[in-house]
């Protein structure tokens, strides 16, 4: 996917430039034999014996904000042999919940590059007490160590794992200037934005063409990355969900009931938020009675942007609130009590808030997305309409009004429980590693 006409000609010198930084223009294809056996049941996985053999370190910077990542390395830990993960801190909790990973934290904490520097380090000690071959070093959204380990320590691991959310596709072609009812961005924030997506494709191109396999939790995404990664392996996982406590329940309400919408993200232009607002106006011009709750961060750059966007939809205050950024116990709040999640997104790799909401049995109406497509690729349980389409989103979320909530809920609730657990995405790694 290139860019289109009606692309910007500083976005064209800012590619042009960022590509041609490092490497020449390159592709590469997945591996057949990775595509084979990323099935999303987890199936085909090698021996245990083979399994077995396999040791891991994950490198992340929190632990916190990749919950779901950590219980699937819980998960892997049951299958291979030793399995390691570096981060930054970690609460005692967390550590007794997770028995199966072995926690590696700094005496002190370091914060940037000085975290990815040890990490390597201690990458490499752990990989060098033993046979190197054996181990697979991974990073999640990053890279900095895996630089190190390759052109500092020389590692001899057997591999070097990267997952990354490419940026191409998100600035370039599926970003924010197509929410036509979203505020106009300034200059300011507009150059913030190019200078965001020309750092982070320069690292990432760097970051891809240093390791082994890079993995992408989206079609869209690994189409990017084969433009980038020379004659590396690829292949798509898509992300997990622990099942919630309690346990969600199907959605079982009148259609004369007041509605609950939710929209959970971060509030930055790429995510149609001006879309969303526009479809509860007309909801609401149609006579549907609801409230809706956002929930999400939204960062300095983008506050007046967004102040702006509110003050185009002043209508709707009564009926719609603002919560930011809030604690994990009160976002599974938000699930539990909404009927419907609106995802108007433009971009989005493998969205962890459709997982959560369907766990919990709330409905999802979300844009025809790479990502989104990957999680219900038979439209059984997510109502999908095309990306910034204000009119077929009100039909969708109509339609899902219409025909009642029960079935969706239900399916949705066992799509999780059964193709999207922790241990599943362990088994799709596994599988992966193996080969």
């Amino acid at each position: 996917m290139e860019p289109n006409s009606q692309t910007p000609w500083i976005w064209k010198i800012c590619t042009n430039v960022s590509y041609s930084l490092l490497y020449e223009q390159s592709f590469c294809f997945a591996s057949s034999k990775i595509a084979n056996r990323l099935h999303l049941d987890g199936t085909n996985l090698h021996q245990a014996e083979i399994a077995a053999s396999i040791n891991f370190i994950c490198i992340l910077s929190s632990s916190t904000d990749y919950l779901d990542r950590l219980y699937s390395l819980n998960a892997l830990g049951k299958l291979i042999g030793r399995n390691v993960v570096i981060c930054k801190e970690v609460n005692t909790d967390l550590e007794k919940a997770l028995p199966e990973i072995q926690f590696v934290t700094p005496p002190k904490y370091l914060k940037g590059f000085s975290f990815f520097r040890w990490a390597a380090s201690q990458a490499f000690k752990i990989s060098s007490s033993s046979n190197a071959e054996s181990w697979n070093i991974m990073e999640i959204a990053g890279g900095a160590s895996l630089l190190i380990l390759r052109y500092v320590y020389f590692s001899k691991v057997a591999s070097s794992v990267l997952f990354v959310m490419p940026s191409r596709t998100l600035f370039l072609e599926r970003g924010w200037r197509r929410d036509v009812h979203s505020a106009k961005i300034d200059w300011r924030q507009e150059f913030a934005l190019y200078k965001r997506w020309l750092s982070w494709s320069v690292r990432e191109r760097v970051y891809a063409n240093t390791v082994n396999f890079v993995f992408a939790n989206s079609q869209l995404n690994l189409d990017e990355l084969q433009r980038q990664c020379r004659g590396r392996k690829t292949g798509v996982i898509p992300n997990c969900v622990r099942p919630p406590v309690p346990m969600g329940k199907p959605r079982l309400f009148r259609p004369d009931m007041q509605w609950k919408f939710l929209v959970v993200s971060e509030l930055e232009p790429h995510k149609g938020i001006g879309c969303s607002l526009e479809v509860l106006r007309q909801l609401r011009n149609q006579g549907v009675k609801y409230v809706c709750n956002f929930v999400g961060r939204v960062s300095k750059t983008n506050e007046k942007w967004l102040a702006r966007t509110k003050q185009k939809y002043i209508d709707l205050d009564g009926m719609v609130s603002w919560h930011g950024k809030v604690s994990r116990s009160s976002l599974d709040e938000h699930y539990r009590s909404a009927d419907i999640l609106l995802l108007t997104s433009f971009y989005e790799g493998s969205p962890r808030v459709v997982y959560e909401a369907s766990s919990h049995g709330c409905v999802v109406v979300a844009s025809r997305l790479s990502g989104t497509q990957l999680i219900d690729p038979d439209d059984k349980f997510l109502r999908f309409f095309p990306a910034g389409d204000a009119n077929a989103a009100v039909s969708a979320v109509l339609s899902v009004m219409n025909e009642g909530l029960q079935s969706r809920s239900e399916e949705a609730m066992q799509a999780m429980q059964e193709r999207f657990t922790p241990e599943a995405r362990a088994a799709r790694i596994v599988s992966v590693l193996s080969i």
